[in-house]
């Protein structure tokens, strides 16, 4: 095997690691808009991404993977944001 063709291998498999990290999908969402049922880091949930076709090719089901809470100077909740991490096709 050549060194240029390892070179290849090594960096399409990098590429493969690394590019779903760039599409790491996250929402936020105001206190208000937050659904009845809390969503916690693990929970597995339905994204369908519609409206934008660059964006359509994420809809699937994601992982919670980080969630990051904003709050007023009341410490109410002001804010939620969600990381997510691509688990499967989403199907209708």
């Amino acid at each position: 095997m050549s060194i240029s063709s390892t070179l290849v291998e090594n960096a399409q498999a990098r590429l493969e690691r690394v590019k779903q990290l760039l599409r790491m999908p996250q929402i936020t969402l105001s206190g208000a808009d937050m659904p009845a049922n809390r969503i916690e880091i693990g929970d597995i949930i339905p994204l369908k991404m519609a409206g934008r076709r660059l964006l359509e090719d994420l809809t699937g089901y994601y992982r919670v993977e980080r969630k990051e809470v904003n709050v007023d100077e009341n410490h109410f909740q002001k804010s939620v944001t969600l990381y997510f991490e691509k688990t499967g096709e989403y199907d209708e």
